[in-house]
């Protein structure tokens, strides 16, 4: 017969409150070695109490969680919730993940089988929240960024370790009548413990990545639930061997932690600062509480210095348009914007097409985008001494631009910023200025050669067509994950061959093996042309525990792919010198974004726009040229006005920013992201002269940052005196980039733009 729960539902609420601070110390203790000493030590303080205090809520709230569902349990026939389960966990994984489903279903029957078997209400609890777990984290599953970096076998394996791994946990974690025993509550905190660690290293970064937020749910709840073991067990022992009062003082802390935390001053700059940039759980509950207290709906809050200056005001918000000039400051930033003038978005861009010339020589343009290609990732020595011998050689015969940035630091954001001219925002659609279909009106030949299935990648933006217009396209099936890295330069050759031989050429070729390997165990995924890194994955593991030695295995491995991609170039590089003969030919090399690996305390590369991630190669060749390398401050806009230049566009734009007339003008450097995929959500960053500026808007986050001093962006100066004229320069200088991001595609019509309801 099923038995009765042994705890009462205050005290595991008081249970739940005392494992949300121990998770708060924890997460706290690892932000404070991430962070090093940039931190005061009173802001560290103030830290602590916010970080225990949000916990602590959200502890409770779990443990009264697990009470209730342990009542149910208890209170329900047990041969209606066993049916009950056994299908519910059968049929979901197959409905929602497919294939990947399949070993989860399996392991619900089982798991279903031995409740038949057995009937325990604490059991058939462990059974009902595996099932919610797999229901929050199904996006994992059956996600396209999962079908994207892992393959099917991988996904499965994946999925099966996952739910084995939450069944372990809930079988530790649920309440029965049996004493806990200490090495269950010695378990709990050691995996508590590991998962904090974890998530300080990986879920920093991820956290703004919209898919990844289902998996740091998921971990908070489990890291909560692992705590309640041992939490239960202090409450239970200080009631036995203890005064009384000393179990009452055990469960009122968390309640004094809570009360006490507001008063400790939330708004503090630095602490704010702290919490976001080194304690992920913490900052997502920070985000949550704040849009549920956010009174005008307007998606911004003031709480805990946040960014809405005025909460009663849906107008006045960090993310709205500063109109120019009417003496408002709509966007909580800089004060009113005076004006719109800028010389990049302010400019004409409609282009002048081509005269047709006869007997002009054929014209060959090549775009090689390598997705996910930092800067210093590609060796320039010459002499053979080069691990990236192609891209070298290509320098050496071309325009080297080593001050190049993206516009931004995801591949959706950046890479229309390669085909349209004066990119403002997304999504954008006029043919009128977009590369590709320009090119075919011209006559041009256009080929894409796109290793991975790309339409996966840009989701609700809907930009394949705007984008990848071309005449012929060669792209993996989408049951396939991508084209291996060892036949790009050959498909590219082949695709160059199938144009017409006395027709002009544009051929892009996109890389994207480099793009994965954050995600990928060495061992599991073998390098394309290139060797397996050797050690035990055991080894690799390890690792976790030390981000250095991480970092150090991810840019080993990172560094081999890009030899390898380096490899495969090499066949389109011999094509483009062949052609060289008989036509005028161009190629750029460059990428969208680079990759962090833990220079600010994270990995991967949506969530920061520092400049691991936004320093980017830039090479342009063209016969006839010479060869330099230019220090201009260049942006990844200045591509589609040097490619339109190169077919013989013409046009204000086109004549400012093409590239094959040096030295190039400088227009300007700035760079945004959509915070999980939101385009109300923005962060952003200008640069002028030798100094860079980032700024949070939803957080009122600025730091300042000037490389020449400081170039891995170590040192924030946004505070410093010295610095507040050179501040208040680059925030006039970003109110103005805001307006355009925020506003500027509206101002303008545009041919062909799209209904409101398709745009994101």
């Amino acid at each position: 017969m099923p038995t009765k729960p042994a705890n009462t539902l205050w005290r595991e609420m008081a249970a739940g409150a005392l494992a949300g601070v121990s998770v708060g110390f924890f997460e706290w203790s690892a932000a404070l070695l991430a962070a090093g000493n940039e931190v005061p030590r009173m802001s560290q303080i103030t830290a602590l109490g916010i970080e225990t205090a949000t916990l602590a809520n959200l502890g409770a709230a779990v443990g009264a969680g697990f009470n209730l569902l342990n009542r149910a349990c208890h209170g329900l026939a047990p041969w209606r919730v066993r049916i009950l389960a056994v299908t519910a966990l059968t049929m979901v994984p197959l409905w929602r993940t497919g294939f990947a489903g399949a070993p989860v279903a399996l392991a619900g029957a089982a798991m279903g089988y031995f409740l038949w078997s057995r009937p325990h209400a604490g059991r058939l609890a462990i059974f009902a929240f595996w099932a919610l777990l797999l229901c929050a984290i199904h996006p994992l599953f059956g996600g396209a960024a999962l079908r994207l970096v892992y393959t099917p076998a991988q996904q499965v394996a994946g999925s099966t370790l996952v739910m084995a791994l939450a069944a372990a946990l809930s079988w530790i974690v649920m309440p029965d009548t049996r004493a806990a025993g200490g090495w269950r509550s010695l378990v709990s905190t050691l995996l508590a413990l590991a998962l904090t660690w974890a998530s300080s290293i990986f879920l920093v970064r991820l956290w703004g990545f919209s898919t990844m937020e289902y998996a740091q749910v998921a971990v908070l709840v489990i890291m909560l639930a692992l705590m309640l073991r041992p939490a239960r067990d202090m409450m239970q022992s200080a009631a036995r061997s203890g005064p009384r009062s000393a179990w009452w003082a055990m469960a009122i802390f968390p309640v004094m932690v809570m009360m006490a935390a507001p008063s400790a001053g939330p708004g503090n700059y630095s602490v704010m600062q702290f919490i976001l940039a080194h304690a992920p759980h913490s900052g997502l509950l920070l985000h949550a509480v704040a849009e549920a207290v956010d009174r005008d709906g307007d998606g911004y809050s003031p709480l805990f210095g946040f960014g809405d200056c005025d909460d009663g005001n849906p107008a006045l918000n960090p993310g709205a348009a500063d109109i120019p000039g009417d003496g408002m400051d709509q966007n909580c930033f800089a004060g009113d914007l005076k004006s719109a003038k800028h010389p990049y978005f302010g400019m004409s861009a409609l282009p002048k097409p081509p005269e047709k010339k006869p007997g002009a020589r054929r014209h060959v343009a090549l775009l090689v985008i390598i997705d996910t290609l930092r800067a210093d990732a590609v060796d320039y020595a010459a002499d053979g001494a080069s691990s990236t011998p192609t891209l070298s050689a290509i320098a050496a015969r071309g325009t080297r631009y080593d001050n190049a940035r993206a516009q931004s630091n995801n591949t959706a954001e950046s890479t229309p910023f390669f085909f349209q001219l004066q990119m403002r925002s997304l999504p954008v659609y006029d043919s009128r200025l977009m590369v590709t279909p320009l090119l075919n009106r011209a006559g041009v030949c256009t080929v894409g050669v796109l290793q991975a299935s790309v339409k996966e990648w840009w989701g609700d933006l809907r930009l394949e067509e705007a984008l990848f217009d071309f005449s012929r396209i060669h792209r993996p099936p989408e049951a396939t994950r991508a084209f291996p890295l060892a036949e790009m330069g050959r498909r590219a050759v082949e695709a160059l061959d199938e144009c017409p031989p006395d027709q002009d050429v544009f051929l892009v070729v996109h890389f994207e093996s480099l793009h994965d390997t954050f995600a990928h165990l060495p061992q599991t995924a073998p390098l394309e042309g290139g060797d397996s890194p050797r050690g035990s994955p055991v080894a690799y593991l390890a690792s976790l525990a030390r981000p250095a030695m991480l970092a150090k295995i991810m840019q080993n491995h990172y560094a081999r792919t890009v030899s390898a991609i380096d490899l495969s170039l090499r066949p389109i590089w011999e094509k483009a010198r062949e052609l060289e003969r008989e036509s005028e030919v161009m190629m750029i090399v460059t990428s969208d974004h680079g990759e962090e690996f833990f220079e600010h305390g994270g990995f991967f590369h949506m969530g920061s726009l520092h400049e691991e991630v936004l320093r980017i190669p830039l090479i342009v060749y063209q016969g006839g040229m010479g060869a330099r390398i230019a220090h201009e401050k260049v942006g990844a806009y200045y591509v589609p006005a040097t490619l339109l230049g190169f077919f013989g566009f013409s046009g204000p734009l086109i004549e400012r920013l093409d590239l094959r007339a040096p030295p190039a003008n400088e227009m300007g450097i700035f760079a945004y992201y959509s915070w999980k995929q939101r385009t109300d959500r923005r962060s952003f960053m200008v640069m002028d002269g030798g100094l860079k500026l980032i700024y949070q808007p939803a957080e009122n986050v600025k730091r300042l940052y000037e490389l020449a001093g400081d170039p891995g962006e170590q040192h924030d100066l946004s505070g410093d005196p010295r610095y507040a004229s050179d501040l208040r320069r680059l925030e006039e200088q970003l109110d103005l980039i805001m307006y355009y991001f925020n506003y500027g595609d509206v101002a303008t019509p545009r041919e062909g733009r799209r209904p409101p309801e398709a745009r994101r």
